[in-house]
C-alpha cells in the first residue's frame, strides 16, 4: 500500500564543480565527466531489466522521440510536428517526422521506424517494460515522413506515448530485441553506432564508465559539449568524494544530509530543485508477509497515521530544501501548477485502531 498522499516529491540535488570547467560557456565545449550513482543494468531501456533513470540518462540521450517532457511537464513535439486528431472513431492521430530526423548512419527517420517500434513493443517474445498505450494501437500506416496511427479506441495520454524513443527498424529487423541492445546500440549488422538524439554511444566499459559523444546528425541544436563520460561511483561516500576531490565535473545524487557539507566548498555548485520522485510506503498485504495485521485496512491506516511526515521530512531535508513538505496526493509534483493537495490532518482516537475489527 501507498501511504495516502505519498511523503514528498524529492528534490533533485545536482552538484557541479565551476572550477577549472568552461563546459557552460565555451561554444565548443570539450567533456564534461559525470559521477553516476547507478550503473544501468544494460543499455536497452525498452526491456524490463534495465528501464531505469541511470540507463536513460546515458545511453538513452542517443534516442529521440517525436515528442518529449520538458522541466515544466508539459509534452511538446521534438522529434516531429504537432500531432493532430484526424478522426474520431476510430480514434486516429497524424504527424510527420521533421525533415532533418535522420540516423546517424544518413537514413531519414519514418514511418517504418514508428510501425516497427509499436510492433517490438507489443510483440509477447520481448521482456518490455511496459505496453501500455501501444496495445491500443490498432494500425500504424504511413510514407515517408508521415505517420498515422489508428487506435481500437479513444486514447487520452496519446502524448506520452509519443514521448517514446523511436528504435532503427533497418537496423533491428530480425534481431533478438532482448540482448541485441545490452551492451551498445550498434546496428547489429555493421557494428555501426544508431542514435537520433544529442548524443551518441561511443563506447561502455562494464563496471567502469560509458562515453556519450556529439551527434552530427542530430536534427536539433547542436550539444556544446563535444562528449560526456559517465563514471560509475555506486557508494555514496566515493561518489561524494569524487566531486570534492575534482575526480568528476558533477553529480546528480540522491538527496541526503552529507550532501549538505558541500554547499560552503569552494569551487563546487549546489542546485537544489523539486523533483519528480515519489518517496512512499509500501506494504506487503499478500501471502507471505510478516504479519497477518497488514492484510487490514484499520491496520495500516494506524502506521500510516502514525508517523510524523512534517517531522521526518525537516529531519532529512532541513539543511537540502527546508521549503520542502508533505505532498499531500500522488500525482503532481511540487512544482507543478494545478496540483491539488488533500488535507489529510486526521483526528486520531486516543487508541487508535484498536476498535476495528470489520476487515476493512
Amino acid at each position: 500500500m501507498e501511504e495516502e498522499g505519498g511523503l514528498r516529491r524529492a528534490a533533485s540535488q545536482p552538484l557541479i564543480r565551476t572550477e577549472g570547467v568552461d563546459a557552460a560557456t565555451s561554444p565548443q565545449a570539450g567533456t564534461i565527466v559525470f559521477g553516476a550513482e547507478q550503473e544501468p543494468p544494460c543499455l536497452n531501456g525498452f526491456t524490463s531489466g534495465c528501464n531505469n533513470t541511470w540507463t536513460s540518462w546515458t545511453a538513452g540521450t542517443a534516442l529521440a522521440s517525436p515528442y518529449i517532457e520538458l522541466p515544466n511537464f508539459t509534452i511538446v513535439p521534438y522529434m516531429s510536428g504537432p500531432a493532430k486528431v484526424v478522426r474520431r472513431s476510430p480514434f486516429t492521430l497524424a504527424f510527420t517526422f521533421k525533415k532533418g530526423a535522420k540516423w546517424s548512419d544518413g537514413k531519414p527517420v519514418t514511418a517504418a521506424d514508428f510501425r516497427f517500434t509499436w510492433q517490438t513493443i507489443i510483440n509477447p517474445k520481448w521482456d518490455i517494460a511496459s505496453r501500455s498505450g501501444w496495445d491500443q494501437i490498432r494500425s500504424v500506416t504511413g510514407r515517408g515522413r508521415h505517420v498515422r496511427v489508428t487506435f481500437s479506441s479513444p486514447y487520452a495520454p496519446w502524448k506520452v506515448l509519443l514521448d517514446t524513443s523511436i528504435l532503427p527498424q533497418h537496423a533491428l529487423a530480425g534481431a533478438d530485441f532482448n540482448s541485441v541492445w545490452d551492451t551498445n546500440n550498434n546496428n547489429p549488422h555493421n557494428g555501426q553506432a544508431m542514435a537520433t538524439g544529442p548524443f551518441k554511444l561511443q563506447s561502455y566499459t562494464k563496471g567502469q564508465k560509458i562515453v556519450m559523444v556529439r551527434n552530427p546528425t542530430f536534427f536539433g541544436r547542436k550539444p556544446t559539449l563535444a562528449s560526456m563520460t559517465f563514471v560509475f561511483r555506486t557508494v555514496t561516500d566515493t561518489e561524494i568524494q569524487a566531486i570534492r576531490g575534482g575526480e568528476v565535473d558533477a553529480i546528480y545524487p540522491q538527496p541526503q544530509l552529507q550532501l549538505a557539507a558541500l554547499r560552503g566548498q569552494s569551487g563546487l555548485r549546489v542546485q537544489t530543485h523539486p523533483g519528480t520522485t515519489l518517496e512512499h510506503l509500501d506494504i506487503n498485504t499478500g501471502a507471505g508477509n510478516s504479519n497477518p495485521l497488514l492484510g487490514q485496512r484499520w491496520f495500516r491506516q494506524a502506521i500510516a497515521y502514525a508517523i510524523d511526515r512534517n517531522a521526518m521530512i525537516k529531519q532529512v531535508y532541513r539543511t537540502l530544501n527546508p521549503s520542502l513538505g508533505p505532498l499531500q496526493n500522488l500525482s503532481y509534483g511540487n512544482s507543478q501548477k494545478g496540483g491539488r493537495r488533500r488535507d489529510l490532518d486526521v483526528r486520531r482516537p486516543a487508541c487508535f485502531g484498536a476498535s476495528r475489527h470489520d476487515g476493512r
